[in-house]
């Protein structure tokens, strides 16, 4: 897995989430966030997580990406 980082909450400092990245190897978006209880979703599959993101924050990367509206 090599990430890269498309964008970021510039309230967050140099560390830390929220924040979207990019795995080189597989074309797959990663997202980093602060988690959500699972109890929320309709039907979590074993394994998978949950995490909240400012939705400027998936546009940021979407940009980044050179998808536009």
């Amino acid at each position: 897995m090599r990430l890269v980082q498309l964008a970021k909450d510039s309230n967050s400092g140099t560390v830390g989430c929220p924040s979207v990245h990019l795995d080189q190897d597989t074309g797959q978006l990663v997202v980093q966030g602060d988690g959500v209880s699972m109890e929320h979703l309709p039907n979590p599959l074993p394994g998978e997580q949950a995490v909240s993101i400012d939705p400027a924050i998936v546009v940021a990367a979407m940009r980044a990406m050179g998808v536009t509206e």
